[in-house]
């Protein structure tokens, strides 16, 4: 069951429901600005360990092999013998 057909709603736009559609609009703007900002803070944390890992590797000089393991287990999240 619809939970909006229960409910009654003015024929005609009354302030509340401007009102309400104003509410709206600002809630879905703030949600989006969070959910970007959320995912934002994602993407910065994991760059930021992709290149110390590069930066680490490149001041050992240890073998791009070695690198591209470290790289792929941090991206899979996984550990690889």
């Amino acid at each position: 069951m619809d939970i909006t057909s229960s409910l009654p709603l003015p024929t005609k736009e009354s302030k509340q429901l401007k009102r309400f559609k104003e509410l709206h609009h600002l809630q879905v703007q703030n949600l989006k600005q969070q959910y970007f900002t959320q995912f934002k803070d994602v993407s910065n944390t994991f760059t930021r360990k992709l290149s110390e890992k590069v930066y680490q590797n490149t001041l050992v000089g240890s073998d791009f092999t070695v690198l591209e393991k470290e790289l792929r287990q941090t991206i899979n999240g996984m550990t690889i013998p």
